[in-house]
């Protein structure tokens, strides 16, 4: 029969003994950030236009939700939102941010396909247009669509 702490230490030394294999021998090798990686999957076309994979914060259990299956893929990131978005219906009108792994595009050529990808890392959210006017003000291409 084990104790409280017999149990304890043993779980301290497995992980340990986990990190020290998987990650590095000295705890300042020991970022989230190298075990719990995400790649962005492109499902609609070919393995070679994935992006990643990139340290990722995150946890099964934040805010920053970055689900991963151990037993499958370790701590990589497998499953989250696809979209973060949050919107204050202020007097004046709705004032929204977002962010989108990825980019705007899915076109492997376009300029945007990845481009929101830098923000979503770091957390930092795109101000959502709600009108006409705004999305025009702050266009980088127009593309006119017509029957």
């Amino acid at each position: 029969t084990e104790t409280r702490d017999e149990t304890f230490r043993a779980g301290l030394e497995a992980a340990a003994d986990y990190l020290v294999s998987h990650v590095g021998a000295t705890p300042d090798d020991w970022q989230w950030g190298r075990v719990h990686t995400v790649t962005l999957d492109s499902y609609i076309s070919t393995p070679s236009w994935n992006i990643g994979p990139f340290a990722n914060d995150g946890a099964m259990i934040s805010v920053d939700l970055g689900l991963f299956r151990f037993e499958q893929s370790g701590f990589a990131h497998v499953h989250g939102p696809v979209t973060r978005m949050v919107v204050e219906l202020a007097p004046e009108g709705p004032v929204g941010l977002y962010q989108v792994p990825g980019g705007l595009d899915l076109h492997r050529d376009s300029p945007y396909y990845e481009n929101l990808l830098p923000l979503w890392l770091e957390n930092e959210p795109v101000t959502m247009p709600f009108s006409y006017e705004a999305a025009r003000a702050g266009e980088a291409e127009h593309i006119g669509l017509m029957p």
